[in-house]
C-alpha cells in the first residue's frame, strides 16, 4: 500500500511532475510505502523547491567528469554547489524532518536508519 502527500503553498514553484494538478503548487512530496502488516517500509521525498533538476545535472556531469576522485571531494562539490545535507549531516536533516506533522497522516513515526549515496 502506498500514501502520498502533498505540502503546499501558493508560489512560483513548478511541480515535479508533468501535468500537475490545479491548486497550489506542490512544496514537497513524499510517498510513503507500508507493508501488509501496515508497517512503513519505504519513504520518498521530492521537492523542485528543494532539489533543482537542472543544477542536479550540472552536479552529476561535474561528478562523472572525474571519476577519480574521493568520496570527499565528491561531498565538497556537492556543498559547493549548494547542497544543505551530505553523507555527515544525517543529525542535522534528521531535525528538520516534520515527524510532529507526518504523524497525523500514518501515526507514530520513527527514524530508525537513513542512506546517503554518492
Amino acid at each position: 500500500m502506498g500514501l502520498w502527500v502533498e505540502s503546499c503553498q501558493p508560489a512560483k514553484i513548478n511541480p515535479p511532475f508533468p501535468n500537475p494538478p490545479a491548486g497550489p503548487a506542490t512544496f514537497l512530496g513524499a510517498l510513503f510505502g507500508f507493508d501488509k502488516n501496515a508497517v512503513l517500509w519505504e519513504f520518498h521525498a521530492q521537492s523542485a523547491q528543494l532539489l533543482s533538476g537542472h543544477r542536479n545535472e550540472e552536479i552529476c556531469r561535474l561528478v562523472d567528469a572525474h571519476q577519480n576522485w574521493t568520496d570527499q571531494q565528491v561531498v565538497a562539490a556537492l556543498k559547493a554547489a549548494g547542497a544543505k545535507f551530505g553523507p555527515d549531516d544525517r543529525e542535522a536533516l534528521l531535525k528538520i524532518l516534520p515527524i510532529d506533522a507526518l504523524e497525523s497522516f500514518i501515526g507514530r513515526l520513527r527514524v530508525e536508519s537513513s542512506m546517503f549515496f554518492l
